[in-house]
């Protein structure tokens, strides 16, 4: 199984890497707790679905308390998850500092919930281990690409 691709061309004419593709992850539509759980007990676990879906639930209530309470909550080996704030311009003074939310005109424009990977789900781990696939889409037209730039050449070889 690989992460599916798709490539996107930067089309901004400002930029250094105009006309340039890069890949982006095509991700599946997300499973859900049921799924999860029903996942976890094909892998022989002694839990049924139904159990093992109730814990999951539980947990992300208590992420979810824990995160909004400003208190980052730890995964070993997956990740940690914790409440970022998304500022918008800054403050000029310590005077001006004001901490509404939310609106066109503050500098907090919104909480985010992050997950940075943490112990041994690093970059280099799932870079190591993961693999990387064009989608079918896009399969089709880096071949197709490929094969017009390969004519071309002939031609230009066999005038």
């Amino acid at each position: 199984m690989a992460v599916k691709v798709y490539l996107s061309k930067n089309n901004n004419e400002k930029s250094d890497s105009f006309g340039r593709y890069y890949a982006y992850a095509d991700n599946n539509k997300p499973i859900g707790i049921r799924e999860l759980a029903n996942h976890m007990t094909s892998h022989g676990s002694p839990f049924s679905e139904g159990t093992i879906s109730g814990i999951i639930t539980d947990m992300v209530k208590c992420i979810r308390e824990l995160s909004l309470n400003g208190q980052p909550v730890k995964l070993d080996d997956l990740a940690i998850f914790s409440a970022h704030i998304e500022n918008h311009g800054g403050w000029a003074s310590l005077e001006d500092v004001d901490l509404s939310m939310g609106g066109a005109t503050d500098n907090i424009q919104a909480l985010r919930l992050c997950a940075q990977a943490t112990g041994a789900f690093t970059k280099a781990e799932l870079t190591s281990k993961g693999s990387v696939e064009l989608n079918r889409e896009w399969r089709n037209k880096v071949a197709d690409a490929r094969k017009d730039s390969e004519s071309g050449n002939q031609n230009q070889q066999n005038p």
